[in-house]
């Protein structure tokens, strides 16, 4: 047998923590169905399906559906909205999923496979020597203290792959826009854009909508477009985001979903399977608990938009031969996120023109408690002061950015993370940074000028909190 080359990680989202009787320990409950001929309706946030055949699903899981060909936008992750083990299986219903209705065939699964580069997960243990004195040379004991599981994924970005790892990071539901109702908040006005001023100007255009909110512009010049909302006045809109000269256009504003950070852990049940080409392992080692610690996302000047998460759990197990292997509802196949084609950078409101690095860590200072009596794992996990951070960098063209770093102004910071092919979008609106430090390098020669700078995000008054995740699925 050759050596092990090959290892695949498997996830699946367990019952939140703050569901009566559920634990950090529980292990999640895994579903797998394939070939099942269903009916599809939307209705007032939910979509249900009805035909599947007797299966567990747990509310708040994660599931996945391939294979199907009839109903446009089925084939994607949802979120389960009620305990299911027979009769109708309930989803929320993404911004875009709207209406969606008919028959389909299809696979459906709660276990998700992620796409990684690396990834490591395992037990930690926490250990002493006694210091007992023995009449001979040595130690009589190692005493086992606390234990622990914890891991790491890195990866290229890609939608649907690393969404539910960026739900999990925030410790929170989605606030689905309209409530279930359409999300559209302004229909078919007559509208000017300019480009210049980043304006939208239209009669009744600022109905339904609030500083910060994120929408997307659906007709005319600026068809998909996506902004974030700066400033209200009546019959105008000035927006974050880049908008090109527009007449006398009807369009319509349809807001996008919300997500704050908050302190509902949803841990997973992860597992590992390995392969030297031909053989898999039979009973993978699995990670109970594990709940997302950190999250960061960076790109360079060019290539890939990279992602690291660091997990905190239970424990690790090594099962008998009823592993989760095999019930996986199938690989996502996202394409991976580019910074030339798929990432925006706005810094109060402004274009960088050209950046050169951006990074976005997201920590939640996950804490472990322990008390007498509990055993080696903790009794809870729990979360501390978020921290909110970053850098980035740009070819440097004025000394706007830097005066404002000497005066110790606030700035605001938007990134948008987009895929074309899928629709997906991902904003995350900072309203209210200020730079650590900052610089103006000027190198070796040949070598380009940059304004750097390290930020941290603060509380802002405008959303009550430091960042906010917008999101469209379609």
């Amino acid at each position: 047998m050759g050596a092990t080359d090959f290892s695949e990680l498997r996830m699946a989202r367990q019952r939140p923590l703050d569901t009566s009787g559920s634990a950090l320990g529980d292990e999640a409950t895994i579903a797998r169905q394939t070939g099942e001929t269903v009916t599809v309706a939307e209705s007032n946030g939910t979509i249900t399906i009805t035909g599947l055949a007797n299966a567990d699903y747990d509310a708040q899981q994660v599931v996945r559906i391939s294979g199907g060909t009839s109903v446009a936008g089925l084939n994607d992750d949802f979120v389960v909205k009620a305990d299911r083990t027979t009769g109708p299986l309930t989803l929320e219903t993404p911004a875009g999923k709207e209406g969606i209705a008919g028959g389909d065939t299809i696979d459906i699964g709660s276990l998700l496979v992620m796409q990684e580069t690396g990834e490591g997960f395992g037990a930690e243990f926490e250990s002493s020597e006694s210091e007992i004195k023995v009449p001979v040379r040595g130690t009589q004991d190692l005493v086992r203290q606390a234990a622990r599981a914890r891991g790491s994924i890195s990866s290229e970005l890609s939608f649907p792959n690393f969404t539910h790892v960026m739900d999990a990071a925030f410790q929170n539901p989605w606030e689905r826009s309209g409530d279930g109702q359409s999300n559209v908040v302004a229909t078919n006005v007559t509208t000017t854009v300019s480009a210049a001023a980043r304006t939208l100007a239209g009669t009744g255009i600022e109905a339904n909508i609030n500083p910060r909110d994120c929408v997307r512009i659906e007709g005319g010049a600026n068809d998909g477009a996506v902004v974030i909302v700066t400033a209200i006045a009546p019959n105008l809109l000035t927006v974050t985001g880049d908008v090109l000269v527009d007449s006398n256009s009807a369009i319509s504003l349809r807001k996008a979903d919300r997500m704050v950070p908050g302190s509902s852990i949803r841990p997973y049940t992860v597992e590992r399977r390995y392969s030297d080409g031909q053989i898999l392992e039979v009973g993978a080692p699995r990670c109970i608990g594990m709940a997302p610690d950190t999250f960061s996302f960076s790109g360079g000047r060019s290539g890939q938009i990279t992602v690291e998460s660091g997990w905190l759990g239970a424990r690790e197990v090594s099962p008998t031969p009823t592993s989760l292997i095999g019930v996986s509802a199938g690989r996502s196949v996202g394409d991976v996120l580019t910074v030339s084609s798929n990432a925006q950078l706005w810094i109060s409101g402004v274009s960088t023109g050209c950046t050169t690095g951006f990074t976005l860590n997201y920590a939640n200072n996950l804490f472990e408690q322990n008390c007498w009596g509990s055993g080696l794992e903790a009794t809870e996990i729990t979360t501390r002061t978020l921290s909110v951070s970053g850098s980035f960098s740009r070819f440097y063209s004025s000394k706007t950015a830097y005066d404002r770093f000497l005066a110790d102004n606030d700035e605001t910071l938007v990134v948008t993370l987009k895929d074309p092919e899928s629709g997906k979008v991902r904003v995350f609106d900072l309203p209210r940074v200020k730079y650590a430090d900052a610089g103006r390098a000027a190198g070796a020669r040949n070598n380009d000028i940059e304004f750097s700078a390290n930020f941290s995000a603060l509380i802002s008054e405008d959303v009550d909190a430091t960042v906010v995740m917008w999101g469209f699925d379609s």
